[in-house]
């Protein structure tokens, strides 16, 4: 919790108890003590204490704590003298590059005020920046009473080594490594191992050295060797002490000295991001479902709709009446002419009725009387009606007829005129056999369809793939807005092998949907994709992933938020493939706006998803001499060529930009220079500088004076943020001019308002 949130939390136990018990158990000692009436603490299974805080602290205390903090040219000696001069049973208690801590007992505390004076008087000469006095505390308290405990174990354990040791030889020890002429001397722990590890270098198990000070058993000699257990083969040096020392100190160990083979890190690097990646999807199986499934169930459907709509050429179909009921009832006026249906020239098939209506209107009406009242299979829907009309020609026949047809039975009409007109030419030639037989044939698809159901295959293939890519883009802006990235930027891996990572696990993840995609193409026997094709489409796909993999990485910095990157982007993704590819195909085809057209496909190209669905649509259609003017060859220039083209050069094109933004972001002066630099007021700079603190002043006035000699470790100058005014907001000033310095040894603790 951040400091408000746990002294409102705190605030409201200590409210909250009244009527109630309450147990808390923390390792937060400043928690136990301002929450808690009594408190006890128990150290290797055993209650050591139970207490008020006032009353463990009066019983277990030991005393004052005492911290200085040193100048440039601060003395040790002569201030610990000082102090001694003054306060008899000072503890030393820690003596590190920026800080004193000394304990000062209880029963001196009548003696404070005179060193307190002293110190004050001198603290100058003594180069004492600052001093502070606290009381024992009960994470000290706490301490003690654990440290004891573990003083006591460890004579326990000592006094056992002891006692074995008696009884066992001494073992020779790792030392006889490295010095032969030890090989007799055993060696035993003086301290806890030292962790040495390379500096700017991530943490492996190979750049690790455990460093350890042994005693020699020798009765000759009482020096020192050191242990080291170094990996085989290991390019790690750490300076070992010079002879004669008597002791091993941590501080004589140099990490800065520490050497690291690095000609092999960049691919341990991306081995490891890779790994990192495996572990991810492990856990995020909705990632891999967008990646995988969703395509491959939207081809699946896909290609199977346009499968069934690719028109085929219909075969030949012979029109005539024997399908139809039988007998096929025919209705016929012959007053006052020679009867057209004869029965010696009708077909046995047919039944022919007369009627009296002598008009079209009264014919209807007969049709309808004598069908529907009495409906039947033999007055079914399947039927041709015929009348004649007052014309007779030399012959005495009717050449003119009205024909009454339903037009619910497929090709009627048709049938309804041969039938007639195969009567008309039995009666001609008096053969009842003589008949009139038609046939039907749809005509060949048109361009503009083939055109239009080739393009299905291609838009769904663009709206699977358009799945793909956008789950990249969630995992890199994801990475982004966690801070995962910078994390991993900071530690060593650089932008290179971070994103030649993700593109490497990306590529292998895509080749999934890739090859599923080749499958259901074979499967389903989409002929222009496979057989002669079939190597075009693979080089298209290949490109593609590597293009719009790019594409992606380059867009993520537009971004900040995961799903609203994948949801904008695969929207993007389907008008571009889909859309954009359909008005291409519409203004091909229109003849005034295709040569506007022609030059507009270079800048359509620019978008990898466009390039893959103009090359599958093209090579669906490559042969049609109307389209191309002749059938071309499957990597000509306008086929697939000016395509494959592009999405190779964008794929090294679209990486190389995505690591200029990234060297431009970890550059601020470039960033600064690109983006400019957003203005502040400076007489607000200037009032908050006369509001300053005395100390905040010569901290700011030490920095900007240090000589080079006596430069900080970390030396801040100015820093400054100020967020630019927006949609009339005023400008935000984050940063206020910040000056720091952070010599070497010291922690520094930077506080805010959240911690």
């Amino acid at each position: 919790m951040d400091p408000f949130s746990r002294r409102f939390t705190w605030d409201l136990l200590r409210q909250k108890k009244t009527g109630r018990v309450i147990i808390l158990t923390t390792h937060f000692m400043d928690e136990a003590d301002y929450i808690s009436d009594r408190i006890a603490i128990m150290s290797s299974g055993e209650l050591k204490c139970v207490g008020t805080s006032l009353f463990l602290k009066s019983k277990f205390g030991v005393g004052y704590s005492l911290i200085i903090t040193k100048g440039n040219q601060f003395n040790d000696n002569q201030i610990i003298s000082l102090i001694q001069s003054h306060i008899a049973g000072m503890e030393l208690l820690s003596n590190v590059a920026g800080e004193l801590s000394v304990r000062l007992p209880h029963y001196q505390s009548n003696k404070f005020p005179d060193l307190f004076d002293e110190i004050d008087k001198n603290s100058q000469q003594l180069h004492i920046e600052s001093y502070s006095v606290s009381h024992t505390s009960l994470e000290e308290v706490f301490l003690r009473i654990g440290n004891e405990d573990q003083q006591n174990a460890s004579a326990i354990q000592t006094r056992m080594n002891q006692t074995s040791n008696q009884n066992e030889p001494a073992s020779p020890g790792i030392a006889s490594e490295l010095n032969p002429a030890s090989a007799n001397t055993a060696s035993t722990n003086m301290g806890r191992p030292l962790l040495v590890q390379p500096r700017n270098s991530v943490q492996s198990d190979e750049m690790l050295s455990t460093i350890q000070p042994t005693a020699s058993n020798n009765q000759n000699t009482s020096k020192n060797m050191l242990s080291v257990s170094l990996p085989k083969n290991s390019k790690t040096r750490v300076p070992m002490p010079p002879p004669g020392n008597e002791g091993v100190n941590e501080t004589d160990l140099k990490l800065q000295n520490v050497q690291v083979d690095k000609r092999n890190l960049f691919c341990r690097h991306i081995i490891a991001l890779l790994v990192k990646r495996y572990h991810n999807i492990k856990r995020n199986k909705r990632n891999w479902v967008f990646t995988i499934v969703v395509p491959f169930v939207v081809l699946l459907l896909g290609l199977g709709i346009a499968k069934l709509s690719d028109p085929k050429p219909k075969p030949l179909v012979a029109v005539s009446i024997d399908h139809y009921n039988i007998p096929l009832p025919v209705y016929e006026n012959s007053i006052g002419s020679v009867s057209v249906f004869q029965n010696n020239l009708v077909p046995s098939s047919v039944r022919v009725l007369s009627t009296s209506a002598n008009s079209s209107r009264a014919f209807g009406t007969v049709l309808l009387n004598s069908t529907y009242p009495t409906y039947t299979r033999q007055n079914s829907a399947y039927f041709a009606y015929i009348s004649n009309v007052n014309r007779i020609n030399t012959n005495g026949l009717n050449d003119q007829s009205e024909i009454f047809y339903n037009t619910t039975s497929q090709f009627a009409l048709s049938n309804g005129l041969t039938f007639y007109d195969s009567q008309l030419l039995r009666l001609a030639t008096n053969d009842p056999l003589a008949e009139i037989r038609i046939s039907t044939q749809p005509f060949p698809a048109t361009l503009s369809i083939k055109t239009l159901v080739a393009s299905l295959a291609a838009i769904f293939i663009s709206i699977a793939f358009a799945f793909i890519p956008a789950s990249f883009i969630h995992y890199t802006v994801e990475e982004t807005k966690m801070k995962t990235k910078h994390m991993q930027l900071i530690s060593g891996v650089s932008p290179v092998a971070y994103h030649m990572a993700n593109f490497i696990w990306d590529q292998i993840n895509y080749l999934i949907p890739m090859i599923l995609c080749l499958i259901l193409i074979a499967a389903y026997g989409i002929e222009p994709l496979i057989k002669d094709n079939v190597g075009a489409t693979i080089l298209g796909l290949i490109l593609y992933g590597l293009s719009i993999t790019s594409f992606s990485y380059m867009c993520s910095f537009l971004f900040d938020n995961n799903t609203t990157a994948q949801n904008v982007m695969l929207i993007f993704f389907i008008l571009v493939g889909v859309f954009l590819v359909i008005a291409n195909m519409i203004l091909d085809i229109i003849p005034s706006t295709k040569p506007a057209n022609s030059r507009l496909k270079y800048l359509y190209r620019i978008f990898p998803s466009f390039c893959l669905g103009e090359a599958i649509t093209n090579l669906m259609i490559r042969k049609s001499v109307t389209a191309f003017g002749s059938e071309k060859t499957r990597f000509d220039m306008d086929i697939t060529g000016w395509p494959y083209l592009y999405m190779f050069l964008e794929w090294i094109i679209y990486f190389i930009v995505v690591m200029l933004i990234e060297y431009i972001q970890s550059s601020p002066h470039l960033f600064d220079l690109l983006a400019g630099q957003p203005k502040y007021d400076e007489s607000e700079m200037r009032l908050i500088d006369n509001e300053m603190d005395e100390d905040v002043k010569r901290e700011k006035e030490r920095v900007i004076n240090q000589s080079d000699n006596e430069r900080d470790m970390i030396s801040i100058f100015g820093l400054r943020k100020v967020y630019s005014s927006r949609l009339g907001v005023r400008q935000k000033i984050a940063v206020r001019d910040l000056y720091v310095g952070i010599p070497e040894g010291q922690i520094f603790g930077f506080l805010g308002i959240n911690g």
